[in-house]
């Protein structure tokens, strides 16, 4: 067996095509993988996420300082409904008759009866520490403190004027808006 000669085992170069420079064109080379694009669910779905955390962010911020003034307006209530019920109305009623006592609470049913968080801080009472309660009046959100000549309660009593017939209205003095 006769063994192939060298010039059999050549390759035949093929003949170049003559190209312009305006018709070449960059050689395409293979990759393994095409470049995938991210389908459109997704990214739609991130956005929902991004969205709906944004949306909870929001939510507590606002619920978190509205819930501290309605914790401080509670408080400053309580402490406004001790002082009139278990100290001022004790006081009138040893200062006066019952007739002359109603007599009196009448007065104060439109213009009420105001107590600032100073007068509130310096009432001792069995039920509350005031001075330490009224140092605790901060509003969370900017840590402003309440100023406690601005912040009040506004005592109404009502008929029949007994120790706890009244309404409480309340004005807080540190940074919430109204």
């Amino acid at each position: 067996m006769k063994k192939p000669s060298q010039n059999h085992l050549k390759k035949v170069a093929e003949p170049k095509k003559a190209v312009s420079a305006e018709t070449e064109e960059a050689p395409v080379t293979p990759t393994k993988h095409a470049p995938r694009r991210k389908p459109k669910a997704l990214l739609i779905a991130i956005g929902a996420v991004i969205v709906v955390a944004a949306a909870v962010a929001l939510f507590l911020v606002l619920v978190i300082g509205k819930s501290n003034q309605a914790e401080l307006e509670t408080k400053l209530r309580d402490l406004a409904s001790d002082f009139y019920a278990n100290f001022y109305y004790s006081q009138l009623e040893t200062a006066y008759d019952d007739d002359k006592l109603k007599e009196f609470l009448a007065k104060y049913t439109e213009t009420g009866i105001k107590i600032n968080l100073d007068n509130l801080s310096r009432y001792s009472s069995e039920n509350y520490d005031t001075a330490k309660e009224a140092q605790a009046f901060v509003n969370n959100k900017t840590d402003e403190k309440c100023d406690l000549a601005q912040t009040q309660a506004t005592i109404y009593p009502q008929s029949p004027f007994s120790k706890n017939d009244f309404d409480i209205t309340v004005q807080l003095s540190c940074g919430f808006s109204e």
